[in-house]
């Protein structure tokens, strides 16, 4: 079994060493440093009930591990990472499966499932988790007769202005409280509404708490000034506010606790020895991981034998013509950032008294850090926050997408910005169908193309907000072939076949 694992973790060394990076240099995925050692330690402490039971390969492993390796593979396809982690943890959960047996496997039950952990996994959070603290911090202001205007998450008092930033989100809290309530929930309770409702309770309390901590911070700005409150932020507010909220979270779980049932007479007896095939063990550790490395191999090197037989082709430079009744006009202020595009086009059309802006960024073969859905894309652009997020029902293209709403802030000037994505043909407004209609370019023999395409208008009247967001709609109405132009785009030019 240790064998397995080694040889399983050093053939997809890439991916666990991008995982220990991340636990090391992102704080809000610190806490994955220890679940590993958490994870030995439960097993450890079952090596008693463990020894009881004879490890039996299992055929019931491979299909668990063939679908891991799939999900890993598609990971690798389409460059997102923590899908290839979550893949890992599967291929690790077929591996036990296959070589200790449902049995030996049902006893590491929990230890496995907490795995799960070691995923760094949750930032798309944050900007709901930015939304939510700064309505619960309205509201708590308002029930305090405070007057406050809310844009967004930038909160307007008499006393200043404030801004639910990405750091005040609260996901390192959040995410580091479950793992922890899920583990005390295990070890504490032992019937599962009991511990469900402790997990329930360790993903509420973190997000509540988040709330009251910006409206203390808010109310300390008020009675010392901003200075004040600036400074104490992340200390007293931060650690040890959550730490003291944690604290108080364990001790209200150890009130809550059950105890362990009477073990039965005989149970302290010696683990009674049973025969049991080596040669069935190693042979089913040999046979899962050939199942879990077959798969990423051949897709591997099948792409690679395709392009370099492929002559390939040369792309030319992206043009796009004016939708229907839009003039082209000098463009905006607005520069959104996508530094792995090929080539970024940014135009701006006027109709009927209606100004806006669009910005294409084009990537005619994605590749890692070279995608439409990557973290290092901005769409805010220098100078720009963010207000809120959402998202409207559109059709472009004769196509019906789900665009994502952007509501930006720089001075008083606002900014209003749509944006979508084109995939081989295809639109979508969510980041993961985006990642699954890549892959699926990429194993079907799509060419794998795809952009980012966002509209904006800006406006400094309040009351022009439904104004610009009008003129929006009408220019995204009014596309008729961008999805054609694109799809032309990506085909290219065919160069020369080697010889």
């Amino acid at each position: 079994m240790a064998f397995g694992l080694v040889v399983l973790l050093a053939a997809f060394a890439e991916t666990v060493t991008t995982t220990v990076t991340t636990w090391w240099n992102a704080a809000s995925y610190n806490h994955g440093l220890i679940v590993v050692p958490v994870v030995l330690f439960l097993i450890w402490e079952r090596r008693a009930d463990l020894a009881r039971l004879t490890p039996r390969a299992s055929a019931w492993g491979l299909p668990l591990m063939a679908a891991a390796s799939l999900l890993w593979t598609v990971g690798e396809t389409v460059h997102a990472v923590v899908v290839q982690q979550f893949g890992l943890v599967g291929m690790i959960w077929g591996l036990v499966l296959t070589v200790m047996g449902p049995r030996a496997t049902w006893g590491m039950a929990f230890p496995l499932a907490f795995l799960l952990f070691a995923v760094p996994f949750g930032e798309f959070l944050v900007v709901h988790l930015q939304d939510l603290t700064a309505e619960m911090t309205v509201r708590l202001l308002r029930a305090s007769d405070v007057p406050v205007f809310s844009d967004g998450v930038i909160l307007a008092t008499s006393f200043g202005r404030f801004e639910v930033a990405e750091a005040c989100a609260g996901l390192r809290f959040l995410i580091a409280c479950v793992a922890f309530g899920t583990l005390f929930a295990w070890m504490f309770f032992r019937t599962w509404p009991r511990r469900l409702v402790f997990i329930g309770l360790s993903i509420v309390v973190p997000i509540v708490a988040n709330g009251f901590r910006a409206f203390g911070i808010i109310m300390l700005a008020r009675s010392a000034g901003i200075e004040a409150a600036t400074g104490v932020d992340h200390l007293i507010y931060g650690w040890i506010f959550f730490s003291l909220v944690m604290a108080l979270l364990a001790l209200a779980g150890w009130f809550m606790r059950q105890d362990p049932p009477p073990r039965a007479e005989g149970d302290d007896d010696a683990p009674r020895r049973r025969r049991f095939s080596a040669a069935r063990l190693l042979g089913g550790t040999a046979v899962a991981l050939v199942v879990a490395l077959a798969l990423p191999t051949w897709v591997t090197s099948e792409t690679a034998r395709q392009a370099q037989a492929a002559g390939g082709v040369i792309h030319k430079p992206l043009a796009l013509v004016s939708p229907d009744g839009w003039a082209p006009v000098d463009s905006g202020r607005w520069e959104p950032v996508f530094p792995g595009a090929r080539e970024t086009v940014r135009e701006a059309f006027e109709a009927k008294g209606a100004t806006v802006d669009r910005v294409v960024a084009w990537y005619p073969q994605q590749e890692q850090g070279r995608e439409v859905v990557y973290r290092g894309n901005d769409l805010t652009g220098a100078g720009w926050r963010r207000l809120s997020t959402g998202s409207e029902a559109v059709t472009v293209d004769g196509q019906p997408v789900e665009v994502r709403v952007l509501r930006l802030a720089k001075g008083e000037t606002r900014r209003i910005v749509w944006s979508w994505y084109w995939i081989d043909g295809t639109y979508t407004g969510d980041d993961r169908v985006a990642k699954l209609l890549e892959a699926r370019s990429v194993l079907f023999g799509g060419s794998g193309a795809g952009a980012v395409i966002a509209v904006s208008a800006e406006y400094t009247d309040p009351l022009r907000e439904a104004t610009a967001e009008g003129g929006i709609r009408a220019f995204v109405g009014a596309h008729r072939t961008l999805s054609t132009q694109l799809a032309t785009a990506a085909r290219g030019i065919p160069a020369l076949a080697r010889r």
